[in-house]
């Protein structure tokens, strides 16, 4: 069994990839060019960050991710609106979450009133959406949008849900109707995904009849608290088509048991022998829906894993049945690859000694072994393509650091600037990725401070008042290059010979062209050239 360490260096595995979607989540709303597809990944992103955080017991990080949550939880509903003051708060919120994850990851202990100022920005946008959800604060995004009114139980009356399912189904024209059981599995918690969230999905496509089952609930003392003891059975009536409903459930099936019955009641078709007066027509009553039957689950630990019944595909032949495809990555210590490089290597080496030796002995023995050997050869240098592949990384991870660090230099300096940026799945070794932070991070600054001009100075130059700078990375032949342009002013020659000559750099008298002047200093363009692999 993994130990408390192993899992928590999961969890802030699996941030460091969810604060990424996070980041270009919101920088492509910011940039017109997201969906609502993007502001449900970035909803997703919070939201696991959040039920990781709360099992580990991160509270702080817990309560900002709530409010985060709530606020884009607000953006998914229509009930705001994606301005761009609301998404600088965001992206803002964005940075205060990861500096909390960074510091949980260390056992740093955040200041109480860290990201206060942020986090007093969301709650203002949450009360101007009238989404707060009365004195008590805002509702909790996963409970937001569900019918739930507390009532009185007698726990030992009998139970007339089974019954309250007999009577006749009324159906509108048009509507299609679902029987759906929902039983979730021990590892729907433990992976952070919420069966209230997935019930909340499946209310926003039409009217939901819920019943909960808590036959499985244990008595106090033998509760755990990761353990889904409830399932649900829901009657669903919807206008949507059947690959819709699945759609609900796509991001946990695995993890539950799922049976989706379609009992739309067939039409019937009038008689074709005479004409019916419509004043005299018989309506035809909707069959009843079928119960649904509560099968008893074993009681943790013992936790059984039985087959999910596979739905027949909806008309039209799509959508019908999906099952979330199997994971196809898996996380390797860089160790473990180091190690495989090395050995490859001693291999490569150990080939080359033996070609020698074949080339020594007599013709007729070395013609079959040189065969052969042209055979290792040849998977050996597949090999090392294949190792060193593994030791590749996109350079995006190293770009999504900077949308940050261009927003901080914008405030700092009161400009006004975009990032652009390209290629970011160009990969590249990952010895490299690790040196390239401090010297893209250098450039983008003194492109920011140096380079982009005020805004008032380039609007009485005839510039756009928000200056641009580009991050871009591709393969040119067997190199990569790795670029940064601004669309400042350039570079001050006169200035910068001056500050030459004051530094004793070059002599009081000495007469420089551009280019010699512009080696003086760090170029805001760099190109890093590397060797192809």
């Amino acid at each position: 069994m993994a130990s408390l360490d192993d899992l928590k260096k999961t969890f802030f595995d699996e941030c460091d990839e969810a604060m990424q979607q996070i980041e270009l989540g919101l920088t492509d709303i910011r940039s017109g060019q997201g969906s609502d597809e993007t502001i449900n990944a970035v909803f997703r992103g919070v939201h696991s960050v959040k039920g990781g955080a709360g099992i580990f017991g991160f509270d702080q990080l817990v309560g900002f991710a709530h409010v985060f949550e709530t606020v884009l939880d607000g953006l998914r509903n229509g009930n705001l609106m994606a301005t761009s003051e609301n998404l600088d708060v965001l992206l803002t919120a964005s940075d205060v979450l990861t500096d909390l994850v960074s510091m949980s990851r260390s056992g740093q202990v955040a200041p109480a009133d860290f990201g206060g100022e942020c986090r007093a920005g969301l709650e203002q946008i949450i009360e101007q959406s009238g989404a707060g959800g009365g004195d008590d604060g805002p509702a909790p995004a996963e409970f937001d949008g569900l019918d739930f009114v507390p009532v009185c139980v007698d726990m030992d009356a009998p139970d007339d849900s089974a019954a309250a399912t007999d009577a006749p189904l009324q159906v509108a024209d048009g509507m299609n109707v679902f029987a759906i059981t929902f039983k979730p599995k021990p590892e729907m918690l433990k992976k952070a995904n919420e069966p209230l969230y997935v019930l909340r999905e499946l209310r926003k496509l039409g009217e939901v009849d819920l019943v909960c089952d808590t036959g499985m609930l244990p008595i106090l003392c033998e509760l755990e608290a990761d353990y889904p003891y409830f399932w649900w059975k829901a009657e669903l009536r919807t206008a949507s088509p059947r690959a819709t409903v699945d759609e609900v459930f796509e991001f946990v099936v695995g993890d539950c048991d799922l049976e989706i019955i379609d009992q739309t009641p067939a039409v019937a078709a009038p008689p074709a022998t005479a004409p019916v007066d419509e004043a005299q027509q018989p309506v035809v009553a909707a069959p009843p829906l079928a119960p649904v039957s509560a099968t008893p689950i074993s009681a943790p630990p013992a936790v059984t894993k039985p087959a999910v019944p596979v739905a027949a595909p909806a008309e039209g032949g799509e959508g019908g049945g999906r099952t979330k495809p199997a994971a196809t990555t898996t996380r390797i210590e860089l160790e473990r690859i180091d190690r495989v490089v090395n050995m490859v290597g001693e291999l490569v080496i150990s080939q080359a000694m033996l070609g020698q030796i074949v080339q020594d002995m007599p013709e007729g023995v070395a013609g079959r072994l040189t065969q052969i050997l042209e055979e290792v050869v040849h998977h050996t240098r597949e090999l090392k393509d294949s190792v060193m592949s593994m030791r590749a990384q996109p350079v995006g991870s190293v770009f999504q650091r900077m949308p940050r660090l261009v927003r901080e230099l914008a405030t700092k300096t009161h400009k006004k600037v975009r990032l652009e940026m390209a290629g970011e799945t160009t990969e590249v070794d990952r010895s490299i990725i690790e040196r390239l932070g401090d010297p893209l991070t250098h450039i983008i600054r003194n492109s920011v401070d140096h380079g982009i001009e005020t805004p008032a100075v380039r609007a009485a130059a005839g510039k756009n008042e928000e200056g641009v700078v580009r991050l871009s990375a591709e393969h040119r032949g067997g190199r990569i290059v790795i670029e940064i342009k601004d669309d400042g002013a350039g570079i001050n020659s006169e200035r910068v010979l001056k500050i030459a000559k004051e530094k004793g750099l070059v002599g009081a008298d000495v007469s420089l062209s551009e280019d010699e002047i512009g080696n003086l200093r760090a170029p805001r363009t760099i190109a890093f050239l590397l060797r192809d692999r």
